[in-house]
């Protein structure tokens, strides 16, 4: 059985992704090919604003995390489903705003903001600052004063503060966001100090609270107890705000041994819940705002790869080498990410081939896994890795100078549009002085 609804096999024997076969596609883009499904990424979208706002009421949304992958045509495609955008950086930024985001829909994070950081964003007409720390309180309300006087204008700042809500999760300890011991955010215990700060600052309209617990986690509990304590919270403060954010890290299946996740379902679950807390604090639950990413676009992606080398140590393992590797997708050597990986060439083939597949970079963890079982591939045969919509593109690099793949988007007839370029020599280059 294949590991998502949007793969299928043909007759000649090829992995089809999003009705299109992918032998096709690497024929007519190269290798390695980033691919997108783009109807699943809609439709993912479509689902996670409807469930909220029936939810939750109409005060409700998503932003998408864009730093799971970013790109223009990407984000005109998530706004056109009338999703909002969470960012990490300026660079992000503007990306939003070439896809021709409203930018007041745009939600700032990031742990360290410079005074230029901040001084793009108010420029640009940013929505929300997700305030990290107390000392980036400080810096953006001097920074909106000054521009203020620069502009003569009178405008203020919402600011939104990122909460530590003190919960652990199983998960990866380097996407565990929520715990005490973390570089994001306030500890619950200085929220209170953190709020009056916010709120005694002349140029910051503090319009709402932030958490997040962290990243690939399947169970709803989490999240719900997550929620309790935020809610706890606006209640042993007794503070009038208008959007509580709970962050994304909602779980994605790389693997069949994972559960398939009904994002909808926690959705409603978290809202059961919440209600029934509400009640008992007397209080209203402020408008909610969920932040997915992964969960939009990691199961909508897949990584093609040529087969370069198969070198087998007799005794030890079989290396399946190809054209990319860490250099597009460092998520194995970081995290020892697990992942589903098809021969794209031979699915009629049995799968009893025992592979570690490398990349080519001159470093030896460069691996996307080991221990795959795939039908035996030969030199030039298609490797398919699942799962890579997320994750993989908006954290490849030029290592060695490899040049960065291209991305095509898939639309439901199949037909693919290449979306983001390969890189080129030349792009490698334009920041060389020489």
């Amino acid at each position: 059985m294949l590991l998502n609804n949007n793969l299928k096999i043909n007759e000649r024997g090829h992995l089809v992704f999003a009705n299109a076969d992918t032998s096709l596609l690497a024929k007519e883009f190269g290798t390695p090919l980033k691919v997108l499904d783009k109807q699943g990424i809609k439709n993912n979208c479509k689902m996670y604003l409807g469930t909220l706002k029936k939810c939750f009421g109409k005060g409700a949304t998503a932003a998408y995390a864009s730093k799971a992958l970013s790109f223009v045509k990407l984000m005109e495609l998530i706004k056109d489903t009338g999703m909002s955008v969470d960012v990490a950086s300026i660079g992000e930024i503007y990306t939003a705003f070439l896809a021709g985001f409203d930018m007041s829909k745009v939600y700032y994070h990031s742990n360290y903001k410079s005074e230029q950081d901040i001084d793009y964003a108010i420029n640009k007409g940013i929505g929300y600052f997700m305030v990290d720390n107390f000392e980036e309180l400080d810096a953006i309300n001097n920074r909106v004063e000054a521009l203020r006087k620069a502009k003569n204008d009178t405008k203020k700042q919402k600011v939104i503060l990122r909460i530590a809500p003190n919960v652990s999760v199983y998960t990866h300890k380097k996407i565990t966001t929520g715990i005490l011991d973390t570089k994001f955010g306030v500890s619950l215990y200085k929220a209170w100090d953190f709020i009056r700060k916010a709120q005694s600052l002349p140029n910051l309209i503090l319009e709402g609270l932030h958490c997040h617990i962290g990243s690939q986690i399947f169970e709803i509990e989490p999240f719900i107890e997550a929620a309790k304590i935020m809610l706890r919270l606006i209640a042993d403060t007794k503070i009038k705000i208008e959007k509580l954010v709970l962050g994304g890290g909602f779980a994605v299946r790389y693997v069949d041994t994972q559960k398939s996740m009904d994002y909808a379902k926690h959705i409603m679950d978290l809202s059961t819940a919440m209600k029934e807390e509400a009640n008992k604090l007397q209080i209203t639950i402020p408008n909610i705002v969920l932040e997915p990413g992964r969960s939009i676009v990691a199961e909508n992606g897949i990584s093609l790869y040529s087969v370069g080398v198969v070198k087998e140590v007799e005794g030890i393992r079989n290396y399946v080498i190809v054209d990319g590797g860490m250099t597009d997708n460092p998520r194995y050597a970081l995290y020892e990410s697990v992942y589903t990986v098809y021969n794209a060439s031979r699915m009629h083939e049995p799968t009893d081939y025992e592979a570690t597949v490398a990349g080519r970079a001159c470093e030896s963890g460069d691996l996307i896994g080991e221990g795959f079982k795939i039908a035996k591939p030969k030199k030039g045969d298609l490797l398919a890795v699942m799962t890579t919509g997320a994750y993989t593109y908006s954290m490849a690099s030029n290592y060695n100078r490899f040049l960065r793949p291209s991305i095509v988007m898939v639309d439901e007839k199949g037909d693919a549009e290449l979306v983001v370029r390969r890189e080129s020599l030349e792009d490698l280059m334009k920041l060389d002085i020489k």
